[in-house]
C-alpha cells in the first residue's frame, strides 16, 4: 500500500472513532435518535477496517503491536458500543473477550517498549 495512502489513514483513524464514540454518547442522551445509532454503527465498521489495514501494513513489530493492541481495543469498545445501543447481551461477551484478550497482550507490548527504549539508548548514553 502507498505510504500517502497509509498516512491518510493513520491521521483519519482517531478522528473517525471520535466521531463514532460521540454518536454512540448521543444515541444514549438525546433519547436514542435512530441517526446516532446509524452514524456510531457505520463509524466503527469504517474505522475497524482502517484499523485492520493499519495492522497489515505495519513496518515494524512495535508498529504492528501499536496497531494490534488499538484494533483489539475498537473491538471490544464496538462491542460495548453495541450492547448498549441494542441490549444485545452477546455483545457485551464479546466485549469481555476483547478486553481481556487486550489486557493479556500488554505485558508483550510493554516488553517491547522497554526492548525499543534500550536499543535507541544504548548507542546514545554518555561515558
Amino acid at each position: 500500500m502507498k505510504k500517502s495512502v497509509l498516512y491518510l489513514l493513520i491521521n483519519l483513524h482517531f478522528p473517525l472513532w471520535i466521531i463514532k464514540d460521540s454518536s454512540w454518547f448521543f444515541s444514549l442522551t438525546l433519547d436514542g435518535h435512530p441517526i446516532f445509532k446509524f452514524v456510531s454503527i457505520a463509524f466503527a465498521f469504517i474505522t475497524l477496517v482502517i484499523s485492520g489495514i493499519l495492522v497489515k501494513n505495519s513496518e515494524h513489530k512495535m508498529n504492528f503491536l501499536e496497531n494490534f493492541v488499538l484494533t483489539i481495543w475498537l473491538a471490544a469498545n464496538t462491542s460495548w458500543m453495541l450492547h448498549e445501543l441494542f441490549e444485545i447481551d452477546f455483545a457485551a461477551t464479546l466485549a469481555i473477550g476483547f478486553f481481556g484478550f487486550g489486557i493479556l497482550c500488554i505485558p508483550l507490548y510493554v516488553k517491547e517498549i522497554i526492548k525499543d527504549f534500550r536499543a535507541k539508548n544504548s548507542f546514545n548514553s554518555p561515558k
